[in-house]
């Protein structure tokens, strides 16, 4: 594999003290070398762009002097004057992806003035991506693109969907005389129902809403973040995402499923993910009322069965839990996976607390 560092940003803040009447101005030092790890220590670096090689094995090996876990020197000059320098793991500068980026901000004294100096360095690799990975990834870039042309283009966008919204306004109006009298009858003759059915819904979305806020913002979490990066790192992930990597002739789905299932379950953070995930996607079917429960019957026995394999040990009856919740209507707000999590990982006393806790909210 060759990683490719393309470019560098350097942004220089300055931190004057209080005595500086005058904001100083800034540093030219925007030339950044890079000094790899098999590099040796006399070696000045190479400028950017720069290739870096790295063998498949390096990629899943747990050796903890591979070539991954020894560090890539950053240096910052000005002319030929070294100005400051940034060391790091070479493992850490590897995208999840083929492309991504570095950022680190650090300070530096330079001419008796301490600045804070941003650097983002953008890399490439020359991996392959497995086809629906690819497939995604151009799905993201081309959204991307449009939401950068719409915004780019608001007032275009705006007189485009014109024509589309005055033809819109002006059939509802043009045929108002046959359907308004219709809904008006049906919905004064079944009033009684229809209130109840939309105070129902109205709460349904709301609890549907408010639990996928809360998801969300734990998915944003750092720990559930960290738990995602690590697993796409390792040898699992990369063989999901990418072609050509060390021991894909053995990769048979009961294999890949093996090894996914002892990643997983060997650590608590990595099951919580997979609980949040597992209820995240139950809740998703319930911001369509009626195809929403629809395609809960589906995803039901699906549920079920990850369930039980997370927890058959410590809650082996969650699992028909997991079931029921998804299989009835109006349940789906009920994060059966993340409590099952709860059981194994808390003890009583912390459960205890935390309910004690809810209800001090509440009074509150």
């Amino acid at each position: 594999m060759e990683l490719l560092l393309e470019k560098a940003e350097v942004l220089w803040l300055a931190k004057p003290s209080k005595k500086q009447v005058v904001t100083p101005r800034a540093p030219q030092a925007t030339q950044l070398t890079v000094l790899p790890p098999y590099a040796e220590k006399q070696d000045e670096g190479a400028p950017l762009p720069c290739n870096i090689s790295i063998s498949a094995e390096e990629l899943t090996t747990k050796n903890k002097v591979s070539l991954l876990d020894q560090y890539v020197t950053f240096k910052l000059l000005e002319g030929e004057e070294l100005v400051a320098t940034h060391a790091r793991k070479l493992r850490d500068c590897i995208p999840v992806l083929t492309e991504g980026s570095i950022h680190w901000t650090q300070p530096v004294l330079h001419k008796d003035v301490l600045w804070d100096v941003g650097i983002h360095v953008y890399v490439k690799t020359n991996r392959r991506p497995r086809a629906l990975v690819s497939h995604a990834l151009a799905l993201k870039n081309g959204a991307s693109s449009v939401a950068r042309q719409l915004a780019l283009h608001k007032n275009k966008a705006v007189i485009g969907l014109l024509p589309a919204v005055a033809g819109c306004v002006v059939g509802i109006i043009g045929t108002s005389p046959v359907w308004l009298p219709l809904t008006l009858l049906v919905g004064v003759m079944g009033f009684p129902v229809w209130i109840v059915v939309g105070v129902a819904m109205a709460l349904v979305t709301l609890f549907s809403t408010i639990s996928a806020v809360v998801t969300v913002k734990l998915a944003r979490s750092e720990r559930v973040k960290g738990a995602c990066q690590h697993f796409l790192t390792s040898q699992q992930g990369q063989l999901l995402l990418f072609e050509g990597m060390p021991g894909e002739e053995s990769l048979s789905t009961s294999a890949l499923s093996a090894r996914a299932k002892e990643f997983v379950l060997e650590n608590p953070s990595r099951k919580l993910v997979a609980s949040l995930a597992i209820d995240f996607l139950g809740n998703a079917t319930f911001v369509v009322p009626g195809l929403g429960e629809m395609a809960d019957v589906l995803w039901a026995p699906v549920s079920a069965k990850m369930v039980d394999t997370l927890y058959k040990e410590s809650s082996p009856h969650a699992k028909y839990v997991a079931f029921l919740e998804e299989l009835l209507p109006f349940t789906d707000i009920i994060p059966t996976a993340t409590l099952a999590w709860m059981k194994e990982n808390l003890s009583s006393g912390e459960l205890d607390k935390l309910f004690a806790l809810t209800k001090f909210h509440k009074q509150a």
